[in-house]
């Protein structure tokens, strides 16, 4: 609340610092800070993925049996960006 009541302006970096904050405590037992590079991470992370949760986006809704042929990935443009947010993740 602290951030939000200083920076009214940056009220959406303020409540994405704090879902991360809660999820980097209770998973690796760290806090995450405005500015710090995990939680910078991990904006961008979410950023990147958010579009993806959005029906219709990739064409893998309409055709779902796409996804049982991994062999067919070329044919496959969702996943080559999904890919990179996922290996970014890893990381």
């Amino acid at each position: 609340m602290y951030h939000v009541l200083h920076a009214p302006q940056d009220w959406y970096l303020s409540l994405a610092r704090y879902a991360s904050s809660v999820i980097l405590s209770v998973v690796f037992g760290v806090r995450a800070e405005m500015g710090d590079a995990a939680f910078n991470t991990i904006f961008e992370t979410m950023e990147d993925f958010v579009p993806y949760t959005m029906p219709g986006y990739a064409k893998i809704d309409a055709i779902p049996l796409l996804t049982q042929m991994p062999y067919l990935k070329f044919l496959q443009p969702w996943r080559w960006e999904a890919d990179k947010v996922y290996q970014r993740t890893l990381k």
